[in-house]
């Protein structure tokens, strides 16, 4: 499972249409980063504005809904490369960027520090489509790194 799959919306949260970067392809469930704002696929690193809610492959004119609030819980997998649930490098209330390409996002497990585009809110022992994955966690943008 890769990208931001939302499984519960607290708070103030809204769904908002932005143009997407010319020659750049959002995938649905990507993390997104508005520069110039235009949608873009964020990269490690980057405020993350909001998860794109459909796949469109940018013209300079084409639009995507993003999906936006900063109390969003995601489920999102785990790259697991070097450290993994259990870790005392890795858990709730630590901070992690992300990893990836379009279509392919994750948490770079090796990240965690007390800052960082998302932040852990629990660790899993399955996700709500797969009761047996157990690389996946939940986890809230970053609001104070967050462009939204």
């Amino acid at each position: 499972m890769y990208g931001f799959h939302p499984i519960k919306t607290v708070g103030h949260h809204e769904t908002i249409t932005k143009v997407v970067k010319s020659g750049s392809t959002v995938t649905k469930y990507d993390p997104v980063y508005l520069e110039d704002d235009t949608a873009d696929l964020a990269a490690t690193g980057e405020p993350i504005f909001g998860v794109a809610m459909a796949t469109v492959t940018g013209d300079g004119s084409l639009t995507i809904p993003i999906l936006c609030g900063k109390d969003i819980v995601y489920e999102i997998d785990n790259d697991n490369d070097t450290n993994t649930h259990g870790d005392a490098s890795y858990g709730g209330g630590k901070f992690f960027d992300i990893t990836g390409t379009t279509g392919a996002v994750q948490i770079d497990t090796s990240s965690g520090t007390s800052s960082g585009q998302v932040v852990c809110v629990a660790e899993m022992t399955g996700t709500q489509e797969d009761p047996t994955d157990t690389s996946v966690g939940q986890y809230k943008i970053n609001s104070a790194e967050s462009g939204y």
